[in-house]
């Protein structure tokens, strides 16, 4: 699926095919939980919508209509369905799943499905079903072969497909709500051409600047260097530099990715901070020096 937003489509029958990407999210276990409340209640919601359109066969009494309506429930229970990074696939109709410590170290996929034994037993889709997919992979950190100016790669995404137009348009409502309550603002650090952006108006500028400050210091060495020893050097250090700056940009993506599953016991918080340590003496140094070169400038020292 190619990371821009799809529309809603009328499908064949006359329903509705809507296929729209998850926004950045951080979802905690209780989001995780509501979001499921969520696909149980439109799941049940369509299942009354299907045995609303069913009628008694001829020579079937009331009850055994109704007893083969109640066997048919467990058609369109939701399920979600983990996948690991080792390629292991667990699956449970029961929320608590989510309380399980290792879901944020070792699933890779979460699926929300609103009636997969409905498609096993019966080989087919129900008129109104749902799907959701929340892509937890990040990208490596010391990845060079990956543009940074490409939009971060996830797959996260909800189908919903139904006939019925109320339905279609409860759920789609419903599910962007949910989903709303677990959007983050990171969804800039994962655009495309960012990362050029930061090049050209913060990185470029604090290298020169640097650059600036450090060569009256050095000059009585570099003017022992031969013209072209002395561009060579100042060039190493500014593909040093650059590739410095593209290997934070990746680790800060990983950081803070696009899709993250914050459940129990989690430790997450740890790299944040680390993040911030770095970063921030870094960043806050460089805008006190620039403070301080300006007012020496517009001070005429």
């Amino acid at each position: 699926m190619k990371n821009q937003d799809l529309k809603a489509v009328e499908s064949p029958f006359f329903g509705t095919n809507r296929t729209e990407l998850v926004p950045t999210a951080c979802f905690s276990v209780e989001s995780m939980k509501s979001l499921f409340a969520v696909v149980t209640g439109l799941s049940a919601d369509a299942r009354e919508i299907e045995f609303a359109k069913l009628t008694p066969q001829p020579k079937q009494s009331l009850k055994e209509f109704n007893q083969i309506k109640t066997t048919s429930e467990a058609l369109f229970v939701p399920k979600i369905f983990l996948t690991t990074y080792e390629s292991e696939m667990f699956s449970s109709s029961d929320p608590s799943i989510f309380d399980d410590p290792k879901i944020p170290v070792s699933v890779k996929l979460i699926v929300i499905d609103s009636c997969p034994e409905y498609m096993v037993q019966l080989n087919r889709r129900p008129a109104n079903w749902l799907r959701i997919e929340l892509d937890l992979t990040k990208p490596e950190i010391f990845d060079l072969n990956l543009g940074p100016s490409e939009p971060t790669p996830n797959q996260s995404n909800f189908v919903i497909n139904g006939q019925d137009g109320n339905w279609s348009r409860s759920a789609h409502s419903k599910l962007t709500q949910a989903l709303s309550e677990a959007r983050t603002h990171r969804s800039i650090l994962h655009r495309r051409n960012i990362y050029d952006i930061y090049i050209l108006f913060g990185v470029f500028p604090i290298i020169f600047f640097l650059f600036l400050r450090i060569t009256p210091l050095a000059s009585p060495h570099l003017d022992q260097l031969p013209d072209l020893n002395r561009f060579l050097l100042f060039f190493w250090i500014f593909i040093l530099l650059i590739t410095l700056f593209r290997i934070a940009f990746n680790y800060t993506r990983w950081v803070f990715p696009y899709i993250e599953f914050v459940g129990r016991n989690h430790r997450k918080h740890w790299t944040q901070l680390i993040w911030a340590a770095i970063t921030v003496p870094i960043i806050g140094g460089l805008v006190w020096q620039a403070f301080v070169s300006l007012s020496d400038f517009l001070l005429g020292r």
